[in-house]
């Protein structure tokens, strides 16, 4: 067997895995997730347990996004001040993710508990207000004995001043922080066990940009990064005549799900790039092509890069998948070497 008949059977027993631990591709009836970017400053840090390691401190910007379903339902309760809006979320892609130095929260994607607030002319002073609350979140990047259990995280922008709202229909397009304000947001992380006033750690900031995320076409579940999760759709596909939301990058028409396909998603990992930064071998006289491809899965680091908010978080152990790509990568490199000492 040669090389590639190794790689290919690989490529398949990686897609059987990921379909049979339910991470396929199939969407239920909700409606198209849309995912706000957001960017802001650190303005006051308290750690009573010591498990940021003094790596955050004011001035200090952190960036993030949150993706929501465009169709979902107002689960608000009545009221008889003004309108209230919340948008309830417990399945992916909805949630939320932020990044704080080289610590990254998002929601769990296990247990998703995630709302959208709207509020008009809501409250006493008829305030217009517009944030998110996430409930059950997990980082990466706290002290390693850390023992924090359980993370928040809040905004809430609010103004009585200015009229954003006119209703408390979801916004699918970002509201203004120039009328709303930037807010305040508040990551908490606790020790629900521990005995004490301060077993607790806050970051508080304020956002200066809202808006809509700057999507890829390798962001095939639209959550604002190419990750894992994407990693995981093109893979279940693999092989397969699909479209390009499904994974079929670069010639859906003619071709099905293959090594192209993951080219691309690779090169785009986490990020926007340019063609020299996923060019990886010969820059100067190839394209982005196997050889690249072959570098990168030999550098392959798990779930994500450090510092940076998608899938896995706080997860110490590769799932079966990722070891598998593993044993991709030692096949890569294995038939990267041999090409380099061929071409010597």
């Amino acid at each position: 067997m040669n090389i590639a008949q190794s790689i290919d059977r690989l490529i398949r027993l990686l897609s059987i895995l990921a379909v049979a631990a339910g991470m396929n591709s199939a969407t239920s009836a909700r409606g198209e997730p849309i995912t706000f970017a957001f960017e802001g400053t650190v303005r006051e840090v308290f750690d009573g347990l010591g498990a940021l390691q003094g790596t955050v401190e004011p001035k200090q910007r952190f960036y993030g996004s949150f993706t929501f379903d465009a169709q979902a339902l107002n689960t608000g309760p009545g009221t008889d001040e003004g309108q209230r809006g919340l948008y309830h979320h417990d399945t992916a892609p909805s949630g939320l993710r932020v990044r704080v130095g080289e610590i990254a929260f998002q929601s769990d994607l296990d247990e998703i508990d995630f709302d959208v607030i709207v509020n008009n002319d809501f409250g006493f002073v008829g305030a217009d207000e517009y944030g998110f609350d996430s409930r059950n979140n997990v980082a990466r990047g706290l002290r390693e004995d850390s023992p924090v259990d359980r993370i928040t995280i809040h905004w809430l922008a609010s103004t009585f001043r200015e009229e954003p709202f006119s209703s408390v229909r979801l916004p699918l397009h970002p509201p203004s922080l120039d009328l709303l304000g930037g807010g305040n947001l508040r990551i908490r992380g606790e020790c629900q066990l521990c005995v004490g006033p301060a077993a607790f750690f806050t970051i508080d900031g304020s956002l200066d940009s809202l808006t809509m995320a700057s999507l890829l076409p390798s962001d095939l579940t639209r959550n604002g990064f190419v990750d894992f999760q994407d990693l995981t759709v093109l893979l279940a596909n693999w092989n397969q005549a699909v479209s390009a939301a499904e994974g079929n990058l670069v010639d859906p028409i003619n071709t099905p799900v293959n090594f192209e396909d993951l080219t691309v998603l690779l090169a785009n990992w986490n990020k926007e790039v340019t063609a020299a930064e996923g060019n990886l071998v010969n820059a100067d006289t190839t394209p982005v092509n196997f050889e690249d491809l072959t570098m990168l899965l030999a550098d392959w680091t798990g779930p994500g890069p450090a510092g940076s908010p998608e899938a896995a978080l706080g997860e110490a152990v590769p799932e079966p998948s990722t070891l598998l790509l593993a044993l991709l990568a030692t096949l890569g490199l294995s038939f990267y070497r041999r090409r380099r000492r061929r071409a010597a």
